[in-house]
């Protein structure tokens, strides 16, 4: 192998390391959404029932956060949701 041939697959290599980076590493949008609803159930420990829609504020605010916006051309998703079809990358 010839220092060209190796530079080239190290080109090659890098620009697959970039793919699976920009894919995110392949984690799905169930995923993301049940990272946000954890987080905010952290955060809102012991917290009244009442703070239910601040809740789903923040768990769209979350999902926003990771490139994701609510679908509110969808009518049961107008509301902040934690249905993983309600939500579309930005």
């Amino acid at each position: 192998m010839t220092s060209r041939d190796g530079a080239t697959m190290t080109a090659a290599m890098r620009m697959a390391v970039l793919g699976i980076a920009i894919t995110g590493c392949g984690q799905n949008l169930d995923s993301v959404v049940w990272d946000c609803q954890l987080a905010v159930q952290k955060e809102n420990a012991g917290k009244s029932a009442a703070a239910d829609d601040q809740r789903n504020h923040d768990i769209e605010a979350c999902m926003r956060a990771r490139g994701y916006r609510l679908d509110v051309g969808n009518p049961s998703c107008r509301t902040a949701t934690t249905n993983s079809t309600c939500y579309q990358a930005m």
